[in-house]
């Protein structure tokens, strides 16, 4: 079971939406059974998820003392890939929660605000010693600010994919869904079939070893 943990300091990246959509992705393309856990006090993946429809993915309640055991079973149950939506600037609930991951997926949208507060992400996650993968967000097509923003990420670690700014993954949050199942066949749901193509492909190159093990120097 690959535990995937959405990290950033800086709250409005992205991480809720593209944790929901990685999830329901995993579950479309069969590679689950897939679970979401809600670690950030703002609980808005797990309104999200109340608002949802479909059955998958799963939605797992746990506390931060509880996790390591959570997911335990989750794995034992037979549970692929769980997907941890974590707090903005908590560093100190944030970092137990990255010990459990086998990769980090750190959003950034393409702004000097974004930008200027990834080194204390990247130093949490370079702390834990996981492997990371940054998503830009919410780009604009053919800005120049977007070309320098992929610029400075890349300084820090490998740039998976880049989400567009389109409306349809917030109208998609609003009710539960995914941009995806608003229109299967949209720019959207290819970013994100792209994105999840992307993880899976981190996944297997750094061969993380089970979360809770520890890791050789």
């Amino acid at each position: 079971m690959d535990v995937i943990v959405l990290a950033s300091t800086k709250g409005g990246c992205g991480k809720t939406t593209i944790a929901a959509h990685l999830a329901v992705e995993a579950e479309r393309q069969q590679h689950g059974p897939a679970a979401v856990i809600d670690a950030d006090p703002q609980a808005s993946l797990a309104r999200w998820w109340n608002l949802r429809q479909m059955d998958t993915p799963t939605f797992v309640q746990t506390t931060l003392g509880g996790l390591a055991s959570q997911l335990d079973a989750l794995r034992a149950s037979g549970y692929q890939y769980v997907f941890i939506d974590t707090p903005g600037a908590d560093v100190s609930h944030t970092r137990p929660i990255l010990r459990q991951a086998n990769i980090v997926i750190v959003p950034s949208r393409p702004s000097p605000l974004d930008l200027g507060t990834l080194g204390v992400t990247v130093g949490m996650v370079e702390a834990e010693r996981k492997p990371l993968m940054f998503v830009l967000n919410a780009v604009t097509a053919r800005t120049r600010i977007s070309t320098q923003a992929v610029i400075a990420l890349s300084q820090h670690g490998a740039v998976g994919a880049i989400l567009h700014q389109r409306t349809d993954y917030a109208a998609a949050m609003t009710d539960g869904r995914v941009a995806g199942e608003l229109d299967p066949e949209g720019k959207s749901a290819d970013e994100v079939t792209q994105l999840w193509l992307v993880v899976r492909k981190h996944l297997r190159k750094h061969a993380m070893p089970t979360a809770g093990e520890e890791v050789s120097a």
